[in-house]
């Protein structure tokens, strides 16, 4: 089994960028993916020092400002030109309220923003698994390719029945064969390793495959966290996934 380690959100704070860019040197993860509407020079400088690492976009259209303008992208954003939680976006994708060219225009401008700080982006994936929202999904197949990025995350989640995992796992069911040509990982694994080990149905099944272990550390967590992020961040620095998956080959997004 090869095994891809990616931290989520660089670029959302400092304490995140400290936790990503520490364990990147300790050789703790081997991916990570970027919010472009927080991405700066500087701190594209810092992710470019490691040769070895893959670097996603982490699409977000659910949080803050847009980097497009709000005006060109209105059905995804409200008055005050920020964008729609995570759950009004999702209703008005299924009501059909959101206009794929306004999508198209955010991808874009997305893109743009990591390609302009010399950031080389192998892979997508979605801030809260948004990339497999309908209409969101189509876009998203129908032009990725077209920036030579042909590499999109596998919501192919493992972890209890929670109603948020039966929704995303739905959400996958639908989304599947429009990224059917798209290079990935054949499973992912969240945050709920770190509580309960490694699932030994996915040790069993995906022999020789390559799988993703998402993660989302911080150096020190906030009341707004809704995950325990300084504990993955410890977690990690322990060698937690290495000890797990021992006899696994530990790969980035580069290699799948």
């Amino acid at each position: 089994m090869r095994v891809i380690v990616n931290a989520d959100d660089f670029s959302w704070d400092e304490s995140t960028n400290e936790a990503i860019l520490e364990l990147l040197r300790l050789k703790m993860i081997t991916s990570t993916s970027v919010l472009a509407n927080s991405i700066t020079p500087d701190l594209a400088r810092e992710l470019n020092k490691f040769k070895d690492i893959s670097v996603g976009l982490h699409f977000n259209i659910i949080e803050g400002l847009p980097s497009s303008n709000p005006d060109d992208i209105s059905s995804l954003v409200d008055r005050n030109g920020v964008f729609y939680p995570a759950h009004i976006l999702l209703l008005k994708c299924f009501c059909a309220l959101i206009k794929r060219e306004h999508v198209e225009v955010e991808l874009k401008s997305q893109i743009d923003a990591l390609h302009s700080c010399g950031l080389e982006i192998s892979h997508l994936d979605g801030h809260q698994h948004t990339h497999i929202f309908p209409i969101i999904s189509t876009v998203i197949a129908k032009n990725l390719k077209g920036y030579g990025i042909e590499r999109v995350r596998t919501v192919s989640l493992f972890g209890d029945r929670t109603f948020r995992l039966l929704v995303v796992r739905f959400l996958s069911y639908l989304s599947r064969h429009k990224y059917r040509s798209f290079s990935g990982p054949k499973a992912l694994l969240s945050t709920r390793i770190f509580e309960q080990g490694v699932p030994y149905q996915v040790l069993n099944r995906f022999k020789g495959e390559v799988i993703e272990v998402m993660v989302h550390p911080r150096v020190k967590n906030t009341s707004l966290c809704h995950l325990d992020r300084e504990k993955e961040y410890n977690k990690l620095k322990s060698g937690y996934l290495q000890s797990e998956f021992s006899n696994c080959e530990f790969i980035s997004y580069k290699e799948v």
